[in-house]
């Protein structure tokens, strides 16, 4: 089994990337699974706007969060913790 993950880009101007998280806990344990880099240059983006992920390990059991790092490295709060079946999370204020 896998899961895709699928959000859209954050409309801050400064992003650098997103680090996807997961854990087998809704509430602890969670551990970087990849970076994903925000690329605006991207041509892609401008037919899909969505940013995706393909865990190709994931199960039904595990449960997602996304962080966005800025230019200078500082990270946003985690966003809602969202499992396979559940719809992404919406993008989020970062810090």
């Amino acid at each position: 089994m896998s899961n895709t993950i699928r959000w859209l880009p954050s409309a801050e101007i400064d992003i650098a990337e997103y680090r996807i998280e997961r854990s087998t806990s809704s509430t602890t344990g969670f551990t970087s699974l990849v970076v994903v880099e925000h690329d605006i240059t991207d041509p892609l983006l401008f037919e899909d706007p969505y940013f995706f992920y393909v865990d190709a390990a994931g199960t039904n059991a595990h449960y997602y969060r996304i962080i966005t790092i800025d230019d200078a490295a500082n990270e946003s709060n985690p966003s809602a913790v969202f499992q396979p079946a559940a719809a992404p999370p919406t993008p989020f204020n970062e810090t």
